[in-house]
């Protein structure tokens, strides 16, 4: 069984009562007969709480397309969804491991508590529980890094209540303490996603992992990060698909992965995705803004030799004008371009934004 740390909002906690119109301009209410039951377990307590869970979901995709944060439109929904958010969660996987990209390998994840502080704010605002996902209780794909452990994890989730959505969301994301819950944008059957960036990567990793799926094209256009990942039950077979692929070709697929730095799951899931025609809603590339830090030449440099430290590459960033601009285009940080130094760009951003989050500490996460 999964070990699951939560954060739960109560019957007292506030709600965003500011935002939006008047009640009557929302859709009407419908509850579905029955309660929920989650187990959630802590470091000080087991506890079981049971409520009842929100029905059909909300879309405002005209709401969500092209406008700025904390927009009135989409405030309308985030409004909705913070009263419905229940049967809503947002899970970010901290499984311990290595991960072999090339000649790579990363396992650190300090840069961690500051990414759970704004989620975990975000979510309380928004009622919506709030996972961390430390260890995967079970022996199935043992074989496979925390990148596949991961998914292990949010098929669990989901087949233990199949009424649950889950925001599936990497560490080295942060998100704005205003932005809207995209849950709304995808119908159950869709998958919601977000189209990555960086072609010529994309291209290489989609060409070396071919030979594995050679039926199958995966035009690079339509390739997704997956960083921010919603679901929901209808995408156990995928999830069973990707593991199970996963186990049978991985020692090709780990020979693959550590000849070049061409990712672990996220591109077989693409495959995955295409091979088997599942649907999938594009969100906007505001939930997942991936690459965000706008690196010029010298940090660049620095960044891919990884040869500076935390501080010295700090306070190159500090000398810089307009380096913290991803916070007011987008909605989801994701740092994707500072591998090397991710903590220290993770912790400076969030010292630019730490006011905005009330009450919120990374330390104590």
């Amino acid at each position: 069984m999964s070990r699951l740390t939560s954060t739960r909002l109560d019957d007292s906690s506030p709600t965003s009562s500011s935002y939006g119109p008047a009640k009557s301009a929302l859709p009407d209410e419908r509850m579905l007969k029955g309660d929920v039951r989650y187990r959630f377990v802590s470091d000080n307590a087991t506890l079981t709480v049971e409520f009842e869970a929100a029905g059909d979901d909300f879309r405002s995709e005209a709401a969500h397309g092209g406008v700025r944060p904390g927009h009135a439109g989409v405030r309308r929904q985030a409004r909705y969804m913070s009263r419905h958010g229940r049967d809503r969660l947002v899970a970010m996987p901290l499984i311990p491991g290595t991960i072999r990209r090339g000649g790579a390998a990363r396992a650190s994840l300090d840069y961690a508590p500051y990414s759970i502080a704004t989620w975990k704010w975000w979510c309380a605002q928004n009622r919506i529980d709030f996972h961390l996902i430390e260890e995967v209780g079970q022996t199935r794909s043992r074989i496979l890094p925390p990148t596949f452990q991961r998914w292990v994890a949010a098929a669990a989730l989901i087949a233990k209540n199949q009424r649950l959505r889950i925001l599936m969301v990497d560490a080295d994301t942060m998100i704005r303490w205003d932005a809207p819950s995209p849950f709304g944008l995808a119908r159950h059957d869709e998958l919601g996603v977000v189209r990555d960036s960086g072609s010529r990567w994309i291209y290489r990793s989609v060409t070396f992992h071919q030979p594995l799926f050679p039926n199958t094209a995966l035009p690079w256009w339509h390739y997704f990060n997956t960083g921010v990942v919603l679901l929901s039950r209808k995408h156990l077979p995928l999830l069973e698909s990707l593991l199970g692929f996963a186990e049978r070709h991985w020692e090709t697929i780990a020979a693959i992965q550590q000849g070049a730095n061409v990712g672990t799951d996220q591109t077989l899931m693409n495959f995955i995705v295409q091979r088997d025609e599942i649907p999938i809603r594009y969100l906007p590339p505001t939930y997942n803004f991936v690459h965000c830090v706008p690196l010029d030449g010298f940090l660049t440099t620095i960044e891919r030799a990884g040869r500076v430290s935390q501080e010295y590459f700090s306070r190159a960033v500090a000398r810089r004008v307009g380096m913290y601009i991803f916070t007011e285009m987008s909605y989801v940080w994701h740092f994707t371009n500072v591998v090397h130094f991710r903590k220290a760009m993770m912790r400076d951003t969030w010292l630019q934004v730490a006011h905005h989050y009330a009450g919120a500490n990374p330390s104590a996460t």
